[in-house]
């Protein structure tokens, strides 16, 4: 685990039209806003390898980056040919631009066990350190090099230099990741809700087997 100054570069691409009472999502529309540069300081921790290793063998691992194969850039072309290199939802010059990208995943959601601990962490945090829920950021990246190119979770302050919330959350790390357990191990839901590691959509799953296996490697359970 690890905490230090990092740099968070956001932007913000659309947002939903909700409804006041049941926050039914009822549209959703894009901006064109230009990227924002945070100067912060943040607390992190990576997956090692042997953790992985085992997580695999249980079969409680699912963040690996997609391999497509010796000729996926081959292909792609081809693909991207045959839509005359148009995005086939949006109509504009690219394949299939990130805006729609992230849609079309979000059609059938699979939450991976790291997104689940992530979404975990994010919510817990807080009330560990009875600070405000937006105070806090939080990121999880199967390839971060705050890693060294591992699996990595970072939680960061949301405020320009922080104000020594992810030194406590250094410090307190252990409990963190044991209350997380608990919190997952105890809930009743058959695969995630907003209770624990998050919804997994109508279709797709919610990843709470692959959030605990990790909680569970981590927590020495």
């Amino acid at each position: 685990k690890f905490f230090g100054e990092i740099k968070v570069t956001s932007q913000v691409v659309g947002f939903y039209k909700v409804a006041w009472n049941s926050y039914e999502k009822l549209a959703y529309e894009e901006v064109d806003l230009p990227p924002t540069t945070l100067h912060t300081t943040g607390y992190w921790f990576a997956l090692g390898e042997k953790v992985i290793a085992k997580l695999r063998e249980a079969g409680s691992w699912n963040s690996d980056l997609n391999d497509y194969g010796p000729r996926w850039n081959e292909i792609r072309q081809q693909v991207r040919a045959r839509d005359n290199y148009c995005c086939q939802i949006c109509g504009k010059p690219i394949t299939l631009c990130p805006r729609c990208h992230s849609r079309a995943e979000n059609v059938v959601r699979v939450k991976s066990g790291l997104s689940g601990l992530a979404y975990t962490l994010g919510h817990l945090a807080p009330l560990l350190l009875m600070c405000d829920q937006y105070d806090l950021g939080i990121h999880a990246d199967p390839k971060s090099p705050l890693g060294g190119g591992q699996p990595t979770v970072v939680i960061y302050e949301q405020i320009p230099a922080g104000v020594g919330f992810s030194q406590r959350l250094y410090e307190r790390h252990n409990e963190l990741i044991c209350q997380a357990y608990e919190l997952v191990s105890g809930c009743s839901c058959e695969d995630g809700c907003p209770s624990c590691v998050g919804p997994g959509g109508v279709l797709g799953s919610g990843g709470k087997r692959e959030t605990l296996g990790i909680l569970g490697e981590l927590a020495g359970r």
